[in-house]
């Protein structure tokens, strides 16, 4: 009795432990290692990435206090969304701040798995997880770069035609190749007439007919995706999508990129931790008296596509006959001044993320008056 009694304590003990797990994530396969508050090691295998065998593995830890740490990668959210519907919780690891896998000059995907597990016993990772949004907003990002990646291919179309007739002496529009389709119907009945009697008629015009393919296609695609968009804004995000086009300077595009690469708002205390969270916050490199090289230029932390999208919306303002953007045009007229367009346009950019924090946390829209209060005079 008193040794089933003994049996019956360990066990309850071991239930209540908490338990820390790493893993090395690969597509067809992923290392767990997982150890105990006394950094003794409980399990240590190699299971294959299939949700089958993700939940075999994770199951037996249901019921057990376990924090599992991951480091970030394509199959990353996939796997978190299984682990979590079983109950456990995970730690995304920014893999830019945590060096020590990359830098260790004995790597293998088993030692990894088992340096993420005792970093996060010993609190060496990166203080703040990243951020894992939802499967929407995951569809909404998905959707978002694919319509860039389209359009970029649209671009490259558009030189190669234009690159084409320009070498056979054909003077076309690129703005005009780019932006309409009924431009390419007249292009083809100008060349019918032009080269009908040259020897390589033919063949300009079954170069040209391939271009237009490639176009339209693309041009099919592009509108396809934007019409997705618009139905998953519509459906999930619609009174935050019309608080953010309040804003001069954003539009459709701009509006559903915030949604779908920053999502939640209220996550971020203050107006500057969203302008950091963007990379476009200055970064500080000196010693002494001294600055480094580098001192002041933005972080450029986050995702590119956002900032190159409020860059445009920072020209969108700074020409824009608006009365909206008066105040925000005199903010920038005096930067400008002082410091030059450069830096001006993205102290500008800094100004709007502030001011869109502000209105998505307060529920409001963009009100001029109150930047008109504070507006200086250009100098």
């Amino acid at each position: 009795m008193k040794a089933k009694h003994n049996r019956s304590k360990r066990s309850k003990t071991s239930q209540t432990l908490k338990l820390f797990g790493g893993v090395d994530l690969h597509n067809e396969y992923f290392n767990v290692h997982i150890i105990d508050q006394d950094e003794k090691k409980c399990d240590s295998r190699k299971v294959p990435t299939m949700e089958e065998e993700i939940r075999k593995y994770f199951e037996p830890f249901r019921d057990q206090d376990i924090v599992v740490a991951i480091e970030i990668g394509n199959p990353t959210f996939w796997f978190c969304d299984i682990v979590e519907d079983i109950g456990i919780e995970t730690f995304i690891v920014n893999t830019l701040e945590y060096n020590r896998t990359s830098n260790s000059k004995k790597k293998n995907d088993k030692r990894d798995a088992r340096n993420l597990a005792f970093d996060l016993k010993r609190k060496n990772l990166p203080k703040v997880p990243v951020f894992k949004p939802g499967p929407i907003q995951r569809e909404l990002r998905t959707l978002i770069t694919h319509r860039y990646q389209y359009l970029k291919d649209r671009v490259r179309t558009t030189n190669r035609t234009y690159s084409f007739l320009s070498n056979r002496g054909i003077k076309v529009k690129k703005r005009s190749l780019r932006d309409s389709l009924n431009y390419w119907e007249g292009l083809f009945a100008q060349l019918k007439e032009r080269d009908s009697d040259k020897d390589d008629s033919s063949f300009v015009l079954a170069e040209l007919r391939l271009y237009h393919q490639d176009f339209k296609r693309l041009m099919v695609h592009i509108k396809d995706i934007e019409n997705r968009i618009y139905q998953l804004i519509k459906a999930h995000y619609l009174s935050t999508y019309n608080r953010l086009i309040t804003f001069p300077g954003i539009g459709f595009i701009i509006a559903s990129s915030l949604i779908a690469l920053v999502g939640d708002f209220s996550r971020f205390k203050y107006g500057k931790e969203l302008v950091s969270y963007l990379g476009v916050s200055p970064s500080t490199r000196e010693t002494g008296n001294k600055k480094l090289k580098g001192h002041g230029l933005i972080t450029k932390e986050g995702s590119p596509l956002i900032r190159s999208y409020l860059i445009q919306g920072a020209l969108c303002i700074i020409r824009s006959m608006n009365k909206k953007a008066i105040p925000l045009q005199r903010w920038y007229e005096n930067i400008r001044i002082k410091k030059g367009w450069k830096k001006a346009r993205v102290a500008l950019v800094r100004k709007m993320c502030e001011i869109i924090f502000a209105m998505i946390r307060n529920g409001t829209d963009y009100d001029p008056s109150l930047l008109m209060k504070n507006s200086k005079p250009v100098l």
